[in-house]
């Protein structure tokens, strides 16, 4: 494993290249009373050909968007440190990381809420199809006409559907639809 990068902010004179990393882990760290103070690692993805990242980069921050909820994050580098998350080739399984199980971890402990739940509830897990794959979506609200979804990043690819995107508000029928026709599924086939 990489050693966690940790430094200052650097003038254009002696700015650093952007590290090529994907998967990273991060936490916050701070120097209190003489002793090194640490948050939790948090995991992301860094995308370092995002529009923005060069700007950010330059000012000493890396923009970081959040595993699960697809949030972006601007952290400063002088005050946090940032371990990219490295693939064992060597195991047989490189797809298996830290970030991977993290994110598996998470997922399973979603679809467990979700299935005590029954019809559109808040905590609903619900997927739409997408390409080879399926996008992730949580319902956050529910009102009479309408339901708020929020996306996650659930499954390898991270895809997001096209129509409800990484989540928003939508016709309360729409979503009831999505969710009724996947329980539906569900007690079909076992899921």
């Amino acid at each position: 494993m990489t050693e966690a990068i940790h430094h200052t902010p650097w003038t254009k004179t002696s700015r650093k290249e952007i590290p090529d990393w994907y998967e990273v882990k991060y936490r916050e760290v701070a120097k209190k009373g003489g002793r090194m103070m640490q948050g939790p690692w948090l995991y992301g993805i860094f995308n370092k050909y995002d529009d923005e990242t060069e700007r950010e980069w330059a000012k000493g921050n890396a923009i970081i968007e959040d595993a699960l909820t697809g949030q972006l994050y601007r952290v400063p580098l002088a005050k946090f440190a940032i371990s990219p998350i490295e693939r064992d080739y060597e195991s047989g399984n490189p797809w298996e990381t830290e970030y991977s199980k993290f994110v598996e971890a998470e997922f399973e402990k979603a679809q467990a809420a979700s299935k005590e739940l029954k019809g559109l509830q808040v905590g609903k897990l619900f997927n739409t199809g997408v390409a080879d794959g399926y996008a992730y979506y949580v319902v956050t609200k529910v009102n009479k006409r309408t339901v708020q979804v929020e996306w996650r990043g659930f499954g390898g690819d991270r895809y997001a559907d096209q129509v409800l995107g990484y989540g928003g508000s939508f016709p309360r029928a729409v979503i009831e639809r999505l969710v009724e026709s996947q329980e539906a599924l569900a007690e079909i086939f076992g899921g």
